[in-house]
């Protein structure tokens, strides 16, 4: 169970890279890591105009590795195939707009500039490039052209994916988060309700891999902490938790629409996490849920950027 100090460590680490606290990731910013030990931390996002709206793409890039992977797999197991067809390729559309956005900008999206930083720049290209191996095995897919081959492929490459993608949004962070004005818990929301998409589909995913007959006990595994996880996560923003340095929803539409996803995931958790595997027709049933919660939580996302830029 994810609960007590270890809950805590959890949050505490999610933060850290939300507000580039890790030397490691932005070294430049490591006096300001040692100023903030023992006091009240705080941070601000860039007031670069653009800058809010990057931290939100940025932060869908690992859901959307995991998104694509978990489609393919459903298709697959012959899981609802038109409506995964359709995911699959949307996610491939959406995942090469959000790299495209953060690297040369895209006024239509919010991005009003190309990326300026030349390390960020080559990890959008490091990045890009290793997603088109899986872009192209999601058209061979979709074009019916070796499709176990390309199923495999997108299988075996969604980790290394989802890494590359996590670790170029801690970059982001540590460019657009100075220490300087606003509470830490702003940009740590931000980063932790984006998280929850993420975690989702990497529920999505596990749950599929192991209903489809070829489980391992790493997905078990990781299928019971990102259940624990995204429900410690949910109550935490909802309530709030001092301990890490997280407020509780800063606004009354923020907590209408927390307690919404509480409730749903209430539901969902209970009805397929609580027994034995569930049979085609409740996994189908599960990752339309999935779906479901996954556009609400991205709108949720949007009400906390929104929240966020006000402060500015």
């Amino acid at each position: 169970m994810l609960l007590g100090d270890e809950y805590v460590i959890r949050l505490r680490d999610c933060c850290v890279i939300a507000v580039a606290a890790l030397a490691s990731v932005s070294p430049s910013y490591s006096a300001d890591v040692a100023r903030w030990e023992g006091q009240d931390r705080v941070a601000s996002i860039s007031t670069d105009s653009d800058a809010i709206e990057r931290l939100r793409l940025v932060d869908r890039l690992p859901m959307l590795t995991q998104r694509a992977a978990a489609a393919s797999c459903a298709l697959s197991a012959g899981i609802d195939i038109e409506a995964n067809r359709g995911i699959l390729k949307a996610s491939s559309r959406d995942m090469g707009a959000v790299l495209r956005a953060l690297t040369v900008g895209n006024p239509y999206l919010n991005v009003a500039n190309p990326e300026p930083n030349r390390r960020i720049l080559n990890d959008l290209d490091l990045l890009a490039e290793a997603w088109g191996y899986t872009k192209s095995a999601i058209y061979g897919r979709l074009a019916g052209r070796d499709d176990a081959a390309n199923a495999e492929l997108i299988a075996s490459h969604s980790d290394a994916l989802f890494a590359m993608a996590t670790e170029l949004s801690a970059d982001l962070y540590g460019r657009y988060v100075r220490p300087i004005e606003i509470k830490q818990s702003d940009a740590m929301a931000l980063f932790i309700a984006a998280r929850q998409a993420q975690l989702m589909q990497q529920i999505a995913l596990d749950a599929c891999e192991i209903w489809a007959g070829h489980p391992t006990n790493v997905q078990r595994e990781r299928l019971e902490t990102n259940v624990e996880l995204f429900s410690a996560s949910l109550t935490a923003l909802r309530g709030g938790l001092s301990s890490a340095g997280l407020q509780a929803a800063p606004t009354p539409e923020i907590e209408a629409a927390l307690t919404r996803r509480a409730e749903n995931w209430a539901e969902i958790k209970g009805s397929f996490f609580s027994g034995d595997a569930p049979q085609q027709e409740m996994a189908r049933d599960l990752l339309r849920d999935l779906n479901t919660e996954l556009s609400a939580i991205e709108e949720l996302v949007a009400q906390y950027a929104s929240y966020a830029a006000r402060q500015l």
